[in-house]
């Protein structure tokens, strides 16, 4: 429950404070989110090569 907590916080908590630094200069928190969502979609990538491949391989031998 912890675990999932902290995830929430890890991912919900930099576009909750983004809106609020619209008029300062500072960069941290969009370039963590896009850091975040470009590693989901590179995990997300890789998952769908992995059940690519082994649907590649069952048609291949059967």
């Amino acid at each position: 429950m912890q675990v999932l907590f902290r995830l929430i916080i890890f991912f919900l908590l930099p576009f909750l404070i983004i809106p609020y630094h619209h008029t300062g200069n500072s960069r941290l928190f969009p370039t963590c989110v896009s850091s975040v969502i470009e590693r989901m979609n590179k995990e997300m990538t890789n998952i769908s090569y992995m059940i690519y491949n082994y649907d590649e391989e069952y048609m291949q031998s059967a």
